[in-house]
């Protein structure tokens, strides 16, 4: 009986090992500040060996048209290595819209730079819809491991 528990515990270990050491870290989210009713989100997470990153918008009240727009970076001492975005969502008539989801190469010691830059159709003639103010961006920093 010793044996097999034992074994089982030397197996729970290993298994626990695998799971650590798989690159799987924790997602990390930020939003904007809010826009006539809509707020823009980011989130950034590394799984195996790369690190992706996704949009969403969420407004108080049914929009013709959402568009968040997901893009990431990668820095090393300050100097941008490698860049992926641009990658727009378009929904119409709802409160809630995902953009496509990006991803970079994980490299240890990068830091990574999440941004969803999302505007919707806000209904107010003369007003630009595709020109949201800076303060409006989610905006995330993730450092891989």
């Amino acid at each position: 009986m010793k044996n097999v528990l034992r074994g089982i515990g030397a197996g729970s270990l290993a298994l626990a090992c695998v799971f650590a050491g798989s690159g799987g870290a924790e997602a990390a989210t930020a939003h904007g500040k809010a826009y006539y009713g809509c707020t823009n989100y980011v989130k950034v997470w590394r799984s195996g060996s790369k690190v992706y990153a996704y949009g969403w918008q969420t407004c108080d009240k049914k929009r013709s048209v959402q568009r968040p727009e997901a893009a990431i970076s990668s820095y090393k001492g300050g100097s941008l290595k490698d860049y992926s975005g641009g990658r727009l969502g378009g929904c119409h008539n709802t409160k809630s819209c995902k953009s496509p989801t990006v991803s970079l190469k994980a490299h240890k010691g990068y830091k990574y730079r999440a941004t969803n830059t999302g505007t919707a159709s806000i209904g107010i003639p003369d007003e630009g819809d595709y020109i949201w103010p800076k303060r409006t961006q989610a905006v995330k920093w993730y450092t891989a491991s």
